[in-house]
């Protein structure tokens, strides 16, 4: 009731993205404007350069551990890869423990599989330092308001992989400024990690198309 009295009573009522927007707008009595939250653009940027260069391929995953947050498409699409003979992937994966029993669930998945690819980190003073030794950054997310840690992933000269969903899939252009994969759907973000792999040059053009776009769309400023 007292959000409503709000919104009655508001001149402007803004949403961080046209997914919120479209979400909010049936039940809301007035218009609502889309403005996409800015981000410190010089806090997450890293200097422009080439990735999946190297024989070893890292990939990294941020943002609190939930499930809601898809940690473990994450686990099973490397697993799948590396099963497959991909056997120079490693996938980190960093953030806060939002839910304790999915976080058990994950640890036992890893320890179970002997997936010894798979390393977690619940805290880091500096992102940076990890960022520019990765390659791929995923957002697994079944729904992101916004995703900051797409533009931050972008920002720092990593490919973005992400979910086609909610605020993820503004960010993201496919194939543009980024890779989009179905919610949920493991085997197919295998694919676009393969896909990423074999095909460097477009990763790399992707990535400077991503770097750039992120720097005019979600500068703070």
């Amino acid at each position: 009731q007292r959000q409503q009295c709000l919104l009655e009573n508001a001149t402007k009522v803004l949403a961080i993205t046209d997914s919120i927007k479209a979400k909010f707008q049936p039940i809301c009595p007035k218009e609502i404007t889309a403005i996409y939250d800015g981000v410190d653009v010089n806090e997450y940027l890293l200097p422009v350069r080439r990735v999946l260069e190297n024989k070893n391929i890292s990939i990294l995953m941020t943002g609190r551990i939930a499930p809601g947050k898809g940690q473990l498409d994450s686990i099973k699409a490397v697993e799948k890869l590396f099963n497959e003979g991909y056997k120079n992937l490693s996938l980190k994966i960093v953030g806060g423990i939002g839910d304790e029993e999915y976080y058990r669930e994950l640890k036992k998945y890893v320890s179970d599989k002997k997936l010894e690819f798979v390393d977690f980190l619940e805290f880091t003073n500096d992102l940076k330092v990890i960022r520019e030794k990765s390659d791929i950054g995923l957002t697994c997310s079944t729904f992101e308001a916004l995703g900051r840690v797409t533009i931050e992933n972008m920002l720092s000269s990593m490919l973005a992989i992400g979910t086609n969903t909610a605020g993820t899939s503004e960010i993201i252009t496919d194939y543009k400024t980024g890779f989009l994969y179905k919610p949920g759907d493991y085997e197919e973000l295998a694919e676009k990690i393969l896909l990423a792999i074999n095909n460097r040059d477009l990763s790399n053009s992707i990535i400077r198309n991503a770097y750039y776009e992120a720097q005019e769309r979600f500068d703070n400023k």
